[in-house]
């Protein structure tokens, strides 16, 4: 491979990217939406994730959007953040062509 040569990139890169739904978000910064990002990669098999402090601000902007909920553990517990599927999220999904196929697993039928 040479330097300005095409390649294609599938399964070359490492790391998250962002959806087409949550750039085409108009509810919440370009930041919130770096931070939604950043929390898609943390999250964990349970889909828990656990933002740093430094994050609060956009965690507040992703909560007042309704793309994320904070459930409080308790006194001296950390706080768990759990990613919501809501009705703009359905829309912005849907207006996107070839979105993704929220049947799982994949190709089950209703019924």
């Amino acid at each position: 491979m040479r330097v300005g040569s095409p390649f294609n990139p599938y399964k070359v890169f490492q790391g998250i990217f962002a959806p087409y739904w949550l750039l085409e978000h108009q509810g919440i910064s370009t930041g919130a939406k770096l931070c939604y990002i950043r929390l898609l990669g943390y999250a964990g098999k349970d889909a828990r994730c656990y933002p740093s402090l430094e994050a609060r601000d956009y965690v507040k902007e992703l909560e007042r959007a309704g793309l994320i909920a904070v459930e409080q553990r308790g006194l001296r517990k950390t706080n768990v953040y759990l990613f919501l599927w809501t009705a703009d999220l359905e829309a912005l999904c849907n207006s996107v062509p070839g979105a993704w196929d929220t049947r799982w697993p994949p190709g089950q039928t209703s019924g």
